[in-house]
């Protein structure tokens, strides 16, 4: 697994100039992911919860791409089901 955003850890890109410099963007990146794999990679996706999780300052990202998540899914934008207490 990729360190995420692209750019750091030991994640990288060919083309700089598409690097998130933001956490915003960041988290858009990641929304977009996410929705491009339930629609049309991993379908069955929908039909489990999706828990997403974080370690040090990812746990922040990870609660921020939550946040993203449940908006889209408010807004009919995707449909998943997010897990956890």
């Amino acid at each position: 697994m990729q360190d995420h955003p692209v750019g750091v850890g030991d994640s990288y890109a060919d083309d700089r100039s598409g690097l998130a410099t933001t956490d915003v963007q960041a988290v858009a990146d990641a929304t977009e992911l996410v929705k491009a794999l339930a629609t049309r990679i991993l379908p069955d996706l929908n039909s489990s919860p999706l828990f997403i999780v974080g370690q040090a300052y990812g746990g922040k990202l990870a609660a921020m791409i939550g946040a993203s998540l449940a908006k889209a899914i408010r807004a009919g934008d995707i449909n998943l089901t997010l897990g956890g207490n």
